[in-house]
C-alpha cells in the first residue's frame, strides 16, 4: 500500500504564521508615533537583518533626518557610532526627563574606557 500524505498541514502552518505576521506588524504600526524632530531617542523592537548592528530592547539616539522620515525610515547611531537609515517600524520613539537626556548626551560623548586585559 501506497502512504496518503496529507498537504494540508503545512499549508494551514503557514497560514498561521502569516497572520501572526500580519497581526504583529498591525500592533506595532498602531504604537509607532510619528517621527518628531524632537524625538531624539528610539527604542530598538525589531533587529531582522541587522543583528550585528542593532540590539533588541536598546536605547538608541535618533539623528533627526526629514527626507529619511518621508521615505519611513529613521537615522540612528547604532553599534559602530555611526549614524545609518533603518526602517522606522523597528523603533518606537521615546520621550524621556530633561535630566535622563542631559546624562544620556553626555554618555555618549564620552569615549569608552579601555580596559587592560
Amino acid at each position: 500500500m501506497r502512504e496518503r500524505r496529507s498537504t494540508r498541514a503545512p499549508r494551514l502552518r503557514i497560514l498561521c504564521i502569516s497572520k501572526s505576521l500580519r497581526r504583529y506588524r498591525r500592533n506595532v504600526t498602531t504604537i509607532m508615533k510619528p517621527i518628531k524632530p524632537d524625538s531624539r531617542f528610539a527604542i530598538c523592537i525589531n533587529n531582522f537583518g541587522y543583528p550585528a548592528s542593532l540590539e533588541l530592547h536598546k536605547i538608541y539616539r535618533v539623528v533627526p533626518d526629514a527626507n529619511a522620515a518621508k521615505d519611513g525610515d529613521v537615522r540612528v547611531i547604532d553599534e559602530s557610532g555611526e549614524d545609518y537609515l533603518y526602517p522606522a517600524n523597528y523603533f518606537i520613539l521615546i520621550g524621556l526627563p530633561r535630566e535622563t537626556v542631559r546624562v544620556l548626551n553626555k554618555s555618549f560623548t564620552r569615549k569608552p574606557h579601555m580596559v587592560a586585559a
